[in-house]
């Protein structure tokens, strides 16, 4: 989950814009996402949605470059979990309200001890199954002629401000990837699968995740505890990433 040792020289980031990461290097990014795709509990729709994918891919210009990434990470129970107990709970309180009457009071118990009942098997699917979760990234970079100084990105100094040097880069960048973005999202757009562009601080949690793999917010413990814990009105203990809010425009490269 946490870090063992410092990291610092593996992040490749070194400063936010409102709209892009720029790396070490002079490489300013924007990350797309690709939604997840319901193919149905048989997984029969499987092929319709390759055609489909196929057929956003046939729609790109040639040489458009895309770095995919997947990010592969176990399903957090909790939003299951926590839905199966509300309407337990729910039920539960119907059950003993002096005006549901004797049949309503005993429908009410009847749904809170299947709630619950549900609960438990949702815990315990999780237990057993430890269903995984993906999510599929699209990388656009455009390359900025500056170079490196030994201080960092010319024009980006310790403390995140920029000269007019830097500025004319970004927003060179931003012409050269909105344009990427336009061209990309219109091709999967046609093709029937719509891509989400990410905020920087969305954009700086994949590359934490790609750093600190564990970091992906799943609990810490069995599902079934979990629910126990959740019954209680106790937080389940979990590994996060930092919020997406932890991630700002300007703030220094060290930090």
């Amino acid at each position: 989950g946490a870090p063992q040792g410092d990291t610092l020289p593996l992040v490749p980031v070194v400063g936010l814009t409102d709209e892009m990461l720029i790396t070490r290097e002079g490489t300013f990014l924007v990350m797309l996402e690709l939604p997840t795709i319901d193919m149905g509990a048989s997984g029969q729709d499987f092929a319709f949605w390759t055609r489909r994918y196929q057929a956003a891919l046939e729609r790109l210009p040639v040489g458009t470059n895309l770095q995919l990434s997947v990010q592969l990470e176990p399903r957090d129970p909790a939003p299951d979990l926590e839905y199966f107990l509300k309407r337990a709970q729910h039920w539960h309180g119907q059950a003993n309200q002096e005006q549901a009457g004797a049949r309503g009071a005993l429908q009410a118990k009847g749904l809170s001890e299947a709630a619950q009942s549900l609960t438990s098997f949702v815990a315990l699917w999780f237990d057993e199954f430890r269903p995984i979760t993906w999510r599929t990234i699209y990388t656009l970079s455009w390359k900025s002629p500056l170079r490196l100084s030994k201080g960092g990105l010319f024009g980006l100094s310790r403390d995140g401000k920029k000269d007019q040097s830097l500025e004319n880069e970004i927003q060179a960048a931003r012409d050269a990837l909105s344009r990427r973005v336009s061209v990309v999202t219109t091709a999967f757009s046609e093709g029937g699968i719509p891509l989400r562009l990410l905020t920087p601080g969305e954009m700086c949690q994949v590359v934490w995740r790609g750093l600190h793999p564990a970091s992906n917010g799943m609990a810490m413990e069995r599902a079934a505890d979990m629910a126990i814990a959740m019954a209680q009105g106790r937080e389940p203990v979990r590994v996060k990433p930092p919020a997406p809010s932890a991630f700002r425009p300007g703030m220094g490269s060290d930090e």
